[in-house]
């Protein structure tokens, strides 16, 4: 009785740590392809962050950060930076036509 109760149990804890947990920030219209017009416009709407550890970033609702990036290469990328207590970066990369290219979670001191 006392394996089958331990089992349960287990199995349980297994269960409830595999559940996906959401992004918000990836689940963010803003991020599914990169915006040319805001680009163009330098993200008027968006409140730019005036600490010189986050310069050049704006500012989400959130309490996140968000910067922007067009490389020498064409790329365009997004580097956001989630409130804390978060230990981590994500970085969104695009194709030239602003499609999404590639979406990771990066561990950093950045935050």
């Amino acid at each position: 009785m006392r394996k089958i109760l331990l089992y349960i149990v287990v199995l349980t804890i297994n269960h409830m740590m595999a559940q996906e947990n959401k992004n918000s920030l990836k689940d963010t219209i803003m991020f599914e392809k990169f915006d040319f017009n805001l680009w163009d416009t330098r993200y008027k709407n968006f409140e730019k962050v005036s600490d010189n550890k986050y310069s050049g970033y704006y500012k989400l609702k959130d309490g996140s950060y968000f910067r922007p990036c067009n490389g020498s290469d064409g790329s365009v990328f997004y580097v956001v930076v989630p409130s804390l207590p978060a230990y981590y970066h994500y970085f969104y990369d695009y194709y030239e036509n602003g499609n999404p290219k590639a979406y990771g979670k990066y561990a950093s001191m950045q935050t």
